[in-house]
């Protein structure tokens, strides 16, 4: 039995049942158009936009866009965005006035997010419920516009793709509170407007990088090494004695002590091999099961036994007593 898809036209809202399987922009075909080659659903909150993914004859995929304004009305539902396929531009106010978004999730196509050269106020996510941005590890993100995110306070470092050329006024501005969670620069844009006003109390950015000054009245200043670790430096880009090596930028930002780094490139890599690997590791004399855990700080260490689980174990029961960690 055929089961109907409700479209509502006059909020602009397509809401898919929890039945409904996975679908594409090619096989939406009911899915109402958000752009240029664009289409999305809405369902329990989760906005998905829908990008091109299938090839054409001279094996290109179709570009496509997300239209300014777009979602302002009937947007306030929106809780977090996922944007898929090749979506390569949203635009200015696109999510304007979706005030209860929480989490961004982009497609590495995306090269542009609003306009940089345009002065807007409104935003492209206007939201201070806004805390978490997602940039795949391929993006190809070049622009982010003015008020892109404005008002967002996040609660996890924000690393700022590699291949981001340009910043426009106002992008991480908050009119209300100022996070003091990290953002990470990991490239060197060729332009940042004065007034890009991170909204944090710390900014790492490479090493003489000079724009970075404009941004933060105390930069921290890091490098990659040809490994690809992170390690701080100093504004010429000279590593200190003894250094910390982190795998990631995330890493960096978080860490306050030196506990979710390493302290030779050579350390780093093993955890690196070991977690590629899904194992369990041993670093600073501490064991860990996971990266994840070795990333929060979370080890295991043996507890000796009381007397009573001692005798318990040895009870012709036929129980056992396993070994507790904490």
């Amino acid at each position: 039995m055929k089961k109907a898809i409700l479209i509502i036209f006059g909020v602009g809202i397509l809401n898919l049942p929890a039945w409904a399987t996975e679908i594409t922009y090619e096989t939406c075909t009911d899915c109402p158009s958000c752009g240029t080659n664009c289409k999305y659903t809405l369902n329990n909150g989760k906005l998905i936009v829908y990008g091109p993914t299938e090839k054409n004859s001279d094996n290109t995929i179709d570009e496509g866009s997300i239209r300014n304004g777009a979602f302002i009305i009937g947007g306030q539902s929106i809780e977090t965005v996922d944007i898929k396929g090749n979506i390569t531009t949203i635009g200015a106010d696109a999510f304007f006035r979706c005030g209860n978004i929480t989490e961004v999730t982009f497609s590495d196509s995306v090269k542009t997010i609003g306009n940089a050269e345009r002065y807007s106020e409104n935003g492209v996510f206007n939201s201070s419920k806004l805390a978490v941005l997602n940039f795949g590890p391929n993006s190809q993100l070049e622009t982010i516009g003015y008020s892109a995110f404005r008002n967002m306070v996040p609660t996890q470092p924000i690393v700022i793709p590699a291949t981001v050329k340009n910043i426009g006024g106002l992008a991480f501005y908050s009119d209300f509170v100022r996070s003091t969670t990290p953002f990470v620069i990991e490239g060197v844009p060729e332009n940042i407007d004065y007034y890009a006003n991170f909204s944090c109390a710390k900014i790492y950015c490479r090493a003489a990088f000079e724009a970075c000054t404009n941004l933060s009245n105390n930069p921290t200043y890091f490098t990659k090494t040809d490994e690809g670790l992170y390690v701080l430096t100093d504004e010429q880009g000279q590593i200190g004695e003894n250094p910390t090596y982190f795998i990631s930028a995330n890493l960096m930002a978080l860490d306050k002590n030196g506990e979710k780094g390493c302290k030779s490139i050579s350390e780093c890599q093993e955890i690196i091999n070991a977690a590629n690997q899904n194992k369990s590791f041993i670093a600073g004399g501490k064991f860990y099961a996971s990266l994840s855990d070795w990333a929060n700080g979370i080890y295991e260490k043996k507890r000796i036994y009381t007397v009573q689980e001692a005798t318990k174990a040895s009870a012709p029961t036929g129980n056992r007593v396993s070994i507790k960690y904490r």
